[in-house]
């Protein structure tokens, strides 16, 4: 069915794109046909389930040298706007842009892992677009034939200690890059791979490991980041803007939240301490604290509204143990895993009520759905040892594409409904 447009007549197509939900359950198809006695005899069987409304289908499966542990990313096909691509690296430092159909277009050696997002910027400013990321050596910019930009890769200072963050302040394209190195410096770059002699910023007490952050409010600019004891807040230039009165030992598997102001509140930005505490930062350099449970030091937080009543939650994963509590610190759901999945999950919008989070347990090969009630959504667990990305291979799609990596080096593309 994911390729019926491609190899049907354009007026059957036509016909056939508003019942294609129920077309995509019919679960078997078969036709046997046989001459006997100077006839043709054949025999069909055609099997309908109801049930398959919301299992995932695989459209394609891609094959690649080694194991795929970088999450795969949804990029633009600048020449085709409509379409999309996918952007990945395997264990053995190849970086791939794989088309829609599952084709591997190209392949790249890099010097080492991806750390972070891979971003798309307009470096030329002429509509075309290339991607950029870091490896802990070098900040590199490929275009999309494969090649790098002039100038690139461009050696840091010192080794990298997350990944790039990149920032269009005014969205006029004169694009910066934020990257923060083992010496404890937090290192400026223009678009030409070019240190900013105009920040100013000295050095953090320890290592940064979290991407640096960019938060407008009102009509001031905040630039973000945190190292193990000590929260920093900086205007453009690297100069201090907000001294928070909040002093305690980060999560370091977490990064800030940035909620926004309404009637009882002011914005503030949210994250956890070592043991899950929650913070909230105000820009006037005041604080509040909400106790939930105790968690270990590896937990991993998320803030978002998972019930749909206009409030955000706490969403922690800690070991085994995935656990969502509402806005009042209530419990809403747990789901323990056998295994502990030891990497960060996610939080999937669908749309503005509806809203799922995403689970990868590597030692399984699963992947994980779960609704806001705390089950697992139709077809889940499914085969999958990445973190994954749902969006669309093509605009106007009734479907979303889920596109994970999976034991022995096999990219999967799912329908998901």
């Amino acid at each position: 069915m994911p390729f019926f447009k491609d190899i049907i007549h354009q007026e059957i197509s036509q016909k056939l794109e508003p019942k294609l939900e129920h077309l995509l359950r019919l679960e078997a198809f078969g036709w046997e046909f046989g001459p006997e006695n100077g006839m043709i005899y054949n025999s069909a069987l055609l099997r309908y389930n109801p049930n398959l409304r919301e299992r995932p289908q695989t459209v394609w499966s891609s094959h690649l040298e080694t194991d795929i542990q970088f999450k795969p990313q949804f990029v633009i096909n600048h020449y085709d706007r409509a379409n999309r691509e996918v952007v990945v690296q395997d264990t053995d430092n190849n970086f791939y842009l794989i088309n829609k159909e599952g084709r591997v277009l190209w392949k790249i050696k890099l010097p080492g892992p991806i750390m972070g997002d891979v971003y798309q910027i307009d470096y030329y400013k002429n509509g075309k677009l290339q991607y950029l990321f870091n490896t802990p050596g070098e900040l590199h910019l490929i275009d999309r034939n494969g090649n790098y930009v002039e100038n690139y890769p461009v050696k840091l200072r010192s080794k990298a200690t997350n990944g790039v963050a990149v920032f269009d302040y005014d969205h006029n394209k004169n694009y910066r890059f934020f990257i923060a190195c083992a010496d404890h410096h937090v290192y400026l770059y223009d678009k030409r791979g070019k240190l900013v002699p105009g920040w100013t910023f000295g050095k953090t007490e320890h290592e940064v490991t979290q991407p640096v952050e960019h938060f407008r409010v009102g009509n001031r600019d905040y630039i973000v980041f945190f190292d193990k004891n000590r929260t920093y807040i900086e205007d453009r230039k690297g100069n201090n803007r907000v001294q928070s009165k909040a002093q305690y030992v980060h999560s370091m598997n977490n990064n800030f939240v940035l909620e926004k102001g309404n009637g009882s509140h002011a914005a503030r930005l949210v994250g956890t301490d070592e043991h899950g505490k929650v913070y909230f930062l105000y820009f006037n350099g005041d604080y509040e604290t909400k106790e939930i449970e105790n968690f270990s030091p590896s937990h991993y937080f998320m803030y978002d509204d998972m019930n749909a009543d206009g409030k955000n939650d706490f969403v922690y994963l800690d070991g085994n143990d995935l656990t969502v509590y509402d806005s009042g610190g209530k419990k809403m759901f747990s789901h323990h895993f056998k295994e502990a999945p030891g990497r960060a999950p996610q939080i999937y919008t669908f749309s503005a009520n509806n809203k799922k989070i995403g689970v990868v347990n590597p030692k399984e090969n699963l992947i994980y759905m779960f609704n806001k009630d705390g089950s697992l959504y139709n077809g889940f667990p499914m085969a999958g040892n990445s973190r994954f990305s749902i969006g669309f291979f093509t605009s106007g799609s009734q479907h979303f594409n889920l596109v994970v990596g999976s034991a022995d080096g096999f990219l999967y593309n799912y329908y998901v409904q």
